[in-house]
């Protein structure tokens, strides 16, 4: 081992040694082993888009996918936060909760790529069919139709819908997503939401609806909106 604790499948990952890893593993090298950051040889194969080395330790009877490196990062983690999709979609294969992995605020990848306005991870995950309508852990229970009104993200709240997102779910507040789209200058949002059936006339813990929240945040577009489409 180096000082830094890489063992010679670390760096065999590192460098994209397809044959040495092989022979590496075949020989009993501990595909679990973690450096001095934490990183297991996967997570070196993932920040390194070595795909075949990748799928080798993936099939591997004894690796453990949900190690995490000092970062907090798992390598499914890794892989989403590096882009590498064909690893993440691997890891699923063998993993299949990867994605609905959270992390100490209670959200997991979806709430993160939402919460980002990040719409490749957004669409990747959603091809992956994670939980569309998993809540956030935490006093919030923000959902991720939720979470995309608040980022202001019209085209993720467009396809979170034809995900199959249900539109009037409410968060702790007793608000749907058109709530909170209402009380921000969001008025294409408000009719993306009206246009797929969200309930108009909900009203929250405080017995408003959205119209009462647009007026009294001064949103005049938003109340065009919401009054055109409901008469």
């Amino acid at each position: 081992e180096a000082h830094d604790r890489q063992t010679p499948l670390h760096l065999a990952a590192c460098w994209g040694l397809e044959e040495t890893v092989q022979c590496l593993l075949e020989f009993g090298s501990n595909v679990n082993a973690q450096d001095a950051e934490g990183k297991t040889p996967i997570h070196v194969a993932i920040i390194n888009q070595h795909n075949t080395i990748i799928q080798m330790m993936i099939s591997h009877s004894a690796i453990q996918l949900n190690l995490r490196d000092r970062q907090g990062l798992t390598p499914f983690a890794c892989a989403m936060t590096y882009k590498n999709n064909k690893a993440a979609e691997a890891i699923l294969k063998r993993e299949p909760g990867a994605a609905e992995q959270v992390d100490n605020k209670g959200r997991n990848f979806l709430h993160l790529a939402v919460q980002n306005s990040d719409i490749e991870s957004v669409l990747f995950l959603i091809s992956v069919q994670a939980d569309v309508n998993s809540r956030v852990q935490d006093t919030s229970k923000l959902t991720p139709l939720h979470l995309a009104v608040q980022a202001g993200s019209e085209i993720i709240v467009r396809n979170l819908l034809l995900a199959g997102a249900r539109v009037n779910e409410l968060n702790k507040h007793r608000q749907t997503a058109l709530h909170l789209a209402a009380q921000q200058d969001l008025p294409t949002i408000c009719s993306v939401l009206l246009e797929n059936g969200i309930d108009f006339a909900a009203v929250d813990e405080n017995k408003n609806n959205a119209l009462h929240l647009a007026v009294m945040h001064g949103r005049l577009s938003n109340i065009r909106v919401l009054l055109t489409e409901c008469n």
